[in-house]
């Protein structure tokens, strides 16, 4: 139900489309269903050795891997992840997270998962941010795949320096060894969903996954967008 206040706060403060510019119906809508689709699909959850799967070929075993959109610079999904990740907007995470899990949900390759996990920060990173954006993409996820949310038992053990810069090789040295399991009975024999923002080189994917194998689980990916290195 739509209360008064909701008309107030709408006739003062409308929300606009971060693509078009044209004022939203839904408050808590960001990008309207036209940006939407207009955006740069990958389809990579319904295709097998995909060019995401690729970046971990003999790096790590994992079951399936997917980015929802190509990350291009200067476009609406970069201007969205920026949103997510600098300025706090979590009705935005959540918009894109619930379209991220319904093609998810429409993917066989997918659909054996049994828990979802997003991609932890540092403990001091995220006090000093308040809060994970692989986190706010995973929830909607989550809720749309009927299934458990746990973003306890994977941690990270080590505030590594940024990625940005840093070539493949160093990327992965970066990473290494830098993320462990709080309860390895909680994840061991199920089939998990490694959350994250972007993937470029992996190595951050890697490592995760790597720390959750070692403890029995097997593991597949998806993130919201794959940039080129």
């Amino acid at each position: 139900m739509i209360t008064p206040l909701k008309h107030i706060v709408d006739l003062f403060f409308p929300t606009i489309c971060l693509g078009c510019g044209t004022q939203m119906q839904q408050h808590r809508q960001h990008v309207c269903a036209i940006c939407i689709a207009d955006l740069p699909v990958t389809g990579f959850e319904n295709i097998p050795n995909n060019t995401v799967e690729q970046i971990f070929y003999g790096r790590v075993s994992i079951q399936a891997a997917t980015a929802w959109v190509y990350f291009t610079k200067q476009t609406l999904i970069q201007e969205c992840l920026h949103e997510i990740k600098y300025q706090n907007n979590q009705y935005l995470a959540h918009q894109l997270g619930e379209v991220m899990g319904k093609c998810l949900a429409h993917s066989q390759r997918f659909s054996t998962v049994d828990m979802v996990i997003p991609v932890p920060l540092h403990s001091s990173k995220l006090k000093k941010r308040g809060f994970n954006q692989a986190e706010r993409l995973a929830k909607p996820i989550a809720d749309v795949l009927n299934i458990p949310l746990n973003h306890s038992v994977l941690i990270r053990t080590e505030n590594t320096q940024s990625q940005t810069n840093k070539h493949r090789f160093e990327r992965w040295q970066n990473m290494e060894g830098n993320f462990s399991v709080t309860n390895a009975a909680i994840i061991s024999g199920k089939h998990v969903l490694l959350i994250d923002d972007v993937v470029t080189t992996g190595a951050t994917l890697e490592a995760s996954a790597q720390a959750l194998i070692k403890c029995g689980a097997s593991v597949s990916i998806a993130v919201a967008a794959f940039a080129h290195d």
